[in-house]
């Protein structure tokens, strides 16, 4: 999400925070909004990942399925 929107998302514009405090905003936090502008796939990846319940994110294979990550012809695996 960073990337796309151009800072960290669900924190304060220009803050880094550390890995367990962002853990603890996606647990304690709201769902991310995302912008009205990203596709359904994207919005049902970040969806996927940020799931508070572990048993529902997605798996590495599943989130590797998404299309997206193959539009790119600079992007390899």
């Amino acid at each position: 999400m960073e990337p796309y929107i151009g800072h960290f998302p669900l924190v304060s514009t220009g803050w880094r925070p550390d890995w367990a405090i962002l853990m603890c905003v996606v647990y304690f936090g709201e769902l991310l909004a995302l912008p009205e502008s990203v596709s359904d796939e994207f919005k049902s990846f970040v969806e996927c990942c940020l799931q508070k319940e572990s048993s529902k994110r997605c798996s590495v294979t599943q989130l590797l399925a998404y299309l997206f990550f193959y539009k790119d012809p600079k992007f390899n695996f």
